[in-house]
């Protein structure tokens, strides 16, 4: 979409977090907005944010999860605005509790809002899109997609079913003047965790508190999504440990298994004898957060040591690594990790930690000292 003047927006989720951040980044660009959640107290403030900036705003109450209630949804969108142009299909939540005791009444409740609600609403504004000059679609996933993660099924299988569902639909409208993205953010300062369903309520607090400490603004995803929209991207990661999940899935998808599920055994069995607080495993879906936002410091001779902490989270063991002469650019991470030696290594903490943004310009080719005995013999 060459400009988003004076074109308009469906944004789903809008009254918190992503989704009146989302709001607000189109409005800056001239787009007016169609508000839609189930608060209206936070559909109101969303509102009023998009009225002060000098656009206008519409709230529409509805139940995302409901096929009836999003199959009116694009008339009443057209009664107030005229036309469509951008569909953003945010509106999620969350749950956090092992598969065996999960009831399948919350597997029904988050699966309605978090994968129905992209469905229906592609199906009921496809239509008017497609009438339109340019239009874009923007569904929400999740780093969760790239990987399932222990504690989290529910949440992981509708998010990967988000991903799959766009690309199919990318493939469908390549050609045609609707643009398709799908959003992948890491942690976000969001109250979604607040807003999930936990099995131990008790560790709902704890967890929120442990993702604020690693989460970013939704500011920044927003700004991603309208740059998306006018380069018509079809895929964007939003967070380093966005980053981290995937590749080390795509590189290491049996080692990544094996690492959560180790942590997830020693976690649930004995968090005590681990120094580990009961909320272990609650956390277990922000340790990519933890990782890649975590400060890795460095001795005297430059060799850089990586926290126990973080080692745990892993299942791996204490080690060091050399720094090589070289630096290290974010741009060239496929290209390095394609080729890159590191990859024989089954230590999963060297490869998160030449992720990390604090060690942009620093990068760790080698972690074991298996690994580091064979080079020495290549050499």
């Amino acid at each position: 979409m060459r400009s988003l003047s004076d074109r308009v927006a469906v944004v789903t989720g809008a009254a918190a977090g992503i989704g009146r951040a989302t709001s607000l980044a189109p409005a800056h660009r001239g787009c007016d907005l169609a508000l839609v959640d189930l608060s209206e107290e936070g559909l109101a403030v969303s509102a009023d944010a998009v009225r002060r900036i000098g656009r206008t705003a519409s709230t529409h109450r509805v139940d995302v999860a409901s096929r009836e209630a999003m199959r009116t949804l694009p008339d009443r969108v057209l009664a107030e605005h005229g036309r469509v142009h951008v569909l953003v299909n945010n509106a999620g939540v969350g749950h956090s509790g092992s598969f065996v005791d999960s009831p399948l009444e919350d597997w029904e409740w988050l699966l309605g809002i978090n994968f129905w609600e992209v469905v229906h609403g592609c199906h009921f504004f496809l239509p008017i899109l497609r009438s339109q000059d340019e239009a874009h679609i923007v569904n929400l996933s999740s780093m969760l997609a790239f990987m399932g993660l222990p504690h989290q099924g529910p949440y992981a299988v509708s998010k990967a079913a988000v991903r799959s569902f766009t690309g199919t639909l990318a493939a469908e409208l390549s050609g045609t003047g609707v643009g398709v993205t799908s959003v992948h953010p890491g942690a976000i300062a969001t109250d979604i965790v607040r807003r999930s369903r936990f099995v131990d309520e008790s560790q709902k607090e704890p967890t929120a508190t442990r993702v604020a400490k690693v989460a970013i603004p939704p500011e920044r995803v927003a700004r991603r999504i309208v740059r998306a929209i006018e380069r018509r991207t079809p895929r964007i990661r939003v967070g380093p440990d966005a980053v981290v999940i995937e590749v080390l899935k795509l590189r290491l998808p049996v080692a990544t298994i094996r690492a959560s599920g180790g942590a997830y055994r020693r976690w649930g069995r004995s968090p005590e004898r681990r120094g580990l607080s009961g909320e272990g495993r609650a956390l277990l879906p922000y340790a990519a957060s933890s990782l890649a936002h975590r400060r890795f410091t460095k001795d005297a001779t430059g060799r850089i040591s990586i926290p126990s902490s973080v080692l745990r989270a892993l299942g791996s063991r204490q080690t060091t690594m050399r720094p090589p002469t070289r630096g290290w650019s974010s741009t060239r991470l496929r290209r390095s990790f394609r080729s890159s030696r590191v990859m024989r290594s089954p230590d999963l903490a060297s490869i998160a930690a030449r992720m990390s943004p604090r060690m942009k310009s620093t990068s760790i080719p080698l972690a074991s000292r298996h690994y580091e005995s064979a080079a020495s013999t290549s050499r």
